[in-house]
Parts: C-alpha cells; structure tokens; sequence
C-alpha cells in the first residue's frame, strides 16, 4: 500500500500502519483511537491511500479519507477509481458520494406503463396479465400484483420512519399521488382509472364506456380498484371481498362479491374465510360472452398487510408480526429522553440494485441509520433447496449490509418466536447505531422523556 499526494506515490506503508488500516474498526477500544488519530493526521496533510490488491493491474484502487457526521473517518473509494478485487479487506468500502449521501437502494428495473386485459395476446411483451420470471423454476407473479408492487415503491409505502403517521388514508393518499407516474395502454394516466373505493364502481364504468374507442390495439377497456379488505369470504363457487368500517362505536360492513369468472389469487399469506388484513387489487372490464357489453369484476389479487392502519405490503403473518416488533423499538429509539435516534425500516417489494455487482437482490427488511445499514431475512421454511435459494442472494447482499437471519418457522414451532423475533430485530438496530454518539445497550432499558413526565 502507498500514501498519495494526488496521483504521486509519497511512501510505502510501514507495517504498523498497515495493520492499523487493515483491522476493522471497533470503537470504545484504545485500537479504534490510534486508527481515528492516523486518519485524522493523513487527511489533514490531504493524502490518499492506494491499494495493491489487483495484483499487476496498472489500474489500482485509490481512496481518499472522509469524516462522518459522527466525527468517525473513514475510507472511500474515489468516484474515477477502479474497484476493490473481491478478496480484497476493502472490497465493500463505498465510493465518496456514498458517503456523503448514503448508499442509495434503487429498483433493479422500472416499469410504468401496463395493460392487464386484451382481445387476444399480440405477443408476450404487451400483455401483464403475468409478469414472467426470470427463473424457469420459479412461479410467474401476477401482473395486478406486480403493479401494486410497483405503486408501492413509487409512493413509498414499503419503509416507515419514526414519525410516518399509521392511518388508511393517508397509505390510500400516497397510492394516488404515484399513481400519475404510470400509464395504462400507453394512452391514459393511470391513475385516471385507478379507484380507492368500491361506492366508485358508477363513474368508473362510466369512463370505460365512454373512453371505450380511444384504447390502442387489442386492449380491452378495464379500470383498476385498490382497497383495504378485512377478509375474503368464500360464498358457494364465488367470493365476498368483505372490509369493516367503523365510526365511533358503529361498525359497518362493505361487501364486493367477486363472481366465479373472476380470476381471485390469494399468496400464501392470505387465508380464505379468516379475518386477515389486506389490500385488494381488483381489474373491472367487459366480462360478457355476447355482444352486449357488460362491465364486472375480472380479475383479483389479494396482498397481505401490517394492519388495517399500517398498509404496508408484507409476505405472510411471521412479517407482519415482525414488522410490529420493529415498530415498537424504533418508536422507542425514537422517543428517548437524552438522544432520540431516527431508524427507517423497508420492506423492499421490487429487486433493489447493488452498486458493486450491478446484480439485483430481494431482501426482506432493510434498516438504515445515517449511512449504516442492516438486513434481517425472516426464514419462514426449511429443506436443501431453500438453504441454496438463500446463499445464491447473500453474495450480493453482502455487498450491501450486514445479513442477520431469523428463523421464524423453527422459532414459531419451538414457541419461542416472541423472544426471538425481539433479539433479532435489537440485533439488526444495534448494528446500523454502533456508530452514533452516545449509543449503547442500555438505551434498549431507557425511559422516553414522555414516561420521565409522567413518572
């Protein structure tokens, strides 16, 4: 390794130096002070640091020094310089503008236009009635569910923060406003024929009518409904989407039956004729078998959700009991009374994009803190090819974030899923705070300065 003054070598490291820079940093030990007081000397006489780890490359690794907003310094990788060889100790070490604005976590791939009914298929790229996927050995998705997916991501409701206020309507709001990013048919804003109630299903078939000639090519005229359900009701060959309201004490109930044509897929999350909080998606277009047209429910997908004020998407029960634990623990971070600490939690529907590989991962929860991140896989079955499905993504998540795993089924059979969900969720949080001021584990035991009020 040589120190830089610019693009001029100025001296070899001494091997002190390099075993100071080559052990990870652990602060609160004397180690981490004397690693801090080289890098603080080294930046300020405005050196870099090139590393000899693609062996006889001319083109070697160049990283400059930054300081965070903890004080810490760091390595990064500068933006022209090559990259790290994969054995190499500084191989995750982020480019400058990384750490200045965070690794930014973006879809792999993007889509904004979709048509999910049509008279007949022109070829397999214009209909998403199914979005394929890439792996032969793995089911297609439906396209309402890859849309919503999609929607979700746009209108961030996929992460929560401290203070993102848990309410339907707000959740609903968000959808609404994405929604004028995308485009159905490629010739309307979709969200001029996306509807959040069921009471709309009038104007709705209204404009399908009267739009019925401006839809390009084989397309059918179809709208779409999203909306909350409490439980989907299986009524002799078809389906009662039922959702309560409540008003004071008062409590109503909405029904959308969905006859036996209509094309209902329930994830294995969602179970029939059992109270399950989701969110329905629900295409209307012309269902009728002769030539008098006649507008109904044609297909439908249901996604489960944290809670019928908390609607973000989750896979199944053990993430939505997950994703409550990690809410009362960054509430609680959040309300200390000395250091109130701002944890954002996601749970990422669309493949992200690693900015080391260029390849996509699938993740279950990401937490980040700052420029600190963590992934908390929630394991929820068991077998070989389950072990090789997940080892295949961890060599890209690992470029990413520290992986933390938890076994939901084997600790839901063993009645200890409380206790572990608990440990594991502190582990994933206590990994993205181990950097910031006045941290430790004691604060997992602090009262928030409300309770201090009170008491």
């Amino acid at each position: 390794m040589y120190l830089m003054k610019g693009l001029i070598p100025v001296r070899c490291l001494t091997s002190e130096e390099k075993r100071l820079v080559s052990t990870p940093f652990t602060p609160g030990v004397e180690l981490y002070n004397r690693q801090q007081d080289l890098l603080h000397k080294w930046r300020g006489e405005k050196l870099w640091l090139q590393c000899n780890c693609q062996g006889e490359s001319k083109s070697q690794p160049v990283m400059s020094l930054r300081q965070l907003r903890s004080g810490m310094v760091c390595f990064a990788l500068n933006p022209s310089s090559t990259r790290h060889a994969r054995n190499c100790q500084f191989y995750r070490t982020q480019r400058e503008r990384a750490f200045e604005d965070g690794q930014q976590l973006e879809a792999h791939k993007v889509k904004r236009n979709f048509c999910f009914h049509r008279e007949r298929l022109v070829n397999d790229e214009d209909d998403d009635s199914e979005s394929r996927s890439s792996s032969s050995s793995r089911p297609s998705m439906p396209g309402l569910q890859r849309f919503l997916y999609e929607l979700t991501y746009a209108a961030k409701t996929d992460r929560f923060w401290p203070t993102t206020k848990l309410d339907e309507s707000q959740y609903l709001w968000r959808l609404s406003k994405a929604a004028t990013e995308f485009t159905l048919n490629g010739n309307f804003r979709l969200s001029d024929f996306l509807y959040f109630d069921v009471q709309d299903r009038r104007d709705a078939l209204k404009l399908l009518a009267d739009t019925g000639a401006q839809w390009i090519g084989s397309a059918k005229p179809h709208c779409l409904f999203v909306f909350p359900v409490d439980k989907a009701e299986k009524l002799g060959a078809g389906v009662n989407l039922i959702r309560y309201r409540y008003k004071g004490s008062d409590k109503s109930t909405e029904k959308l039956p969905l006859p036996k044509s209509c094309k209902l897929i329930l994830p294995p999350g969602v179970k029939a004729n059992e109270q399950n909080p989701c969110l329905a998606i629900v295409s209307f277009t012309d269902v009728s078998e002769t030539d008098n047209p006649f507008y109904g429910p044609a297909k439908a997908v249901l996604v489960p959700v944290v809670s019928k004020s908390h609607l973000m998407i989750v896979k199944n029960d053990f993430e939505r009991r997950v994703a409550k634990e990690f809410r009362r623990w960054q509430r609680h971070l959040s309300n200390l009374a000395r250091t109130q600490y701002d944890v954002k939690i996601s749970r990422p529907l669309v493949a992200l994009h690693s900015t080391f590989s260029d390849l996509s991962f699938s993740p279950d929860f990401v937490v980040e803190h700052n420029n600190r991140k963590a992934i908390l896989q929630v394991i929820d079955v068991s077998g070989s090819e389950a072990i090789e499905d997940r080892q295949s993504q961890y060599d890209v998540f690992d470029e990413v974030a520290p992986i933390i795993e938890f076994f939901a089924l084997d600790a839901e059979q063993q009645d200890r899923f409380d206790e572990e969900c608990e440990a594991r969720v502190k582990h994933c949080l206590e990994v993205v705070l181990q950097d910031s001021e006045q941290w430790c584990s004691s604060r997992w035991d602090e009262k928030s300065y409300i309770e201090q009020v009170e008491t």
